[in-house]
């Protein structure tokens, strides 16, 4: 039985898309469980791009998201400008990888790059970034692609500048390509929309600062990067080692495995140096007990145990 998608609704705004990517997890679970090759097939041909019903087809099974990347490689060239950033934006934020699906676009959008609007050129560059995706057959990211974009560079929002932000992050530091960038004007508004999103510390986040504090650790929360990332907790383990702590809530998963933009941020942050460990929402949640001396006993032999893995 396939699964039945409304194709009347194709919404193209980021917001709306994020809204699609976090789906009920019954829906979640009746596409996981019945979505078959053959559906994957008359999906892409009843409706190839539209960026919802793509990304929820790209965060079931990985299986299923295996097969649709491979249906899709083929319909490359019939896609338009913003067909191509939604598909590797859709694919991205699912953090679900195919490569030749990535290769394949890489290829049509590097001769399509004058056609490619502010949304699209960061969406699109964010997306390689987040699957850490470059070949040295066919490059997007050239000087047409920088020249590009500081020509329409008084056109980007503030969510373009922090995806171009985190893209040169990945571009000129993880890859070390740093002669096609945009010029120095555009790249400085991106290092400040970057900055200006302000952390917002959980609940989530107080509980296991509070927690490490009882334990007598030396914690600091939302420590600013000079590239910009803040960290949600850093511990001071003695000697000038640091730990960064980054508490994930349920934005930060797909099920219980992490978004891209989780992902992206994760191997950064291991790319500048640190030290890095996660505490998912669910496992603290198993740490609730009624009893507060045992739900402190708990947190601190979970904590210990965490830092100890890393520091090892």
């Amino acid at each position: 039985m396939c699964v039945t998608l409304n194709h009347n609704i194709w919404p193209t705004r980021r917001g709306h898309l994020l809204r699609l990517a976090m789906p009920p997890r019954r829906s979640s679970t009746r596409l996981g469980g019945r979505l078959q090759g053959g559906c994957v097939s008359s999906t892409l041909k009843t409706c190839p791009t539209r960026p919802g019903h793509l990304l929820r087809l790209a965060m079931v099974r990985r299986r299923s998201s295996t097969r649709l990347g491979s249906e899709a490689v083929g319909r490359v060239r019939e896609l338009n400008p913003q067909d191509l950033s939604n598909t590797a934006w859709a694919f991205a934020t699912a953090g679900r990888a195919a490569p030749a699906l990535f290769d394949a676009i890489m290829r049509e959008s590097a001769g399509r790059v004058r056609e490619l609007n502010p949304q699209n050129l960061a969406n699109t560059a964010w997306a390689f970034a987040v699957m850490d995706h470059l070949t040295s057959e066919s490059s997007l990211f050239d000087q047409r692609f920088a020249h590009h974009c500081d020509a329409l560079a008084h056109e980007f929002n503030s969510l373009d500048l922090r995806q171009l932000h985190q893209w040169r992050l990945w571009y000129a530091s993880e890859r070390a390509c740093s002669d096609a960038l945009p010029g120095p004007a555009l790249l400085a508004r991106c290092d400040a929309a970057f900055r200006a999103a302000e952390a917002q510390p959980s609940r989530l986040q107080r509980d296991v600062a509070k927690a490490l504090a009882l334990q007598g650790a030396s914690v600091q929360e939302e420590k600013v990067l000079e590239e910009g990332y803040s960290l949600d907790l850093v511990v001071d383990c003695g000697g000038e080692e640091l730990i960064a702590i980054e508490v994930d809530g349920p934005s930060h998963f797909v099920g219980r495995e992490p978004t891209g933009a989780t992902l992206l941020k994760r191997r950064q942050l291991r790319h500048l140096g640190w030290q890095l460990v996660s505490v998912p929402y669910w496992e603290w949640a198993e740490l609730n007990h009624n009893d507060t001396l045992r739900q402190r006993e708990q947190r601190a032999a979970y904590l210990s145990a965490l830092l100890s893995d890393e520091e090892g």
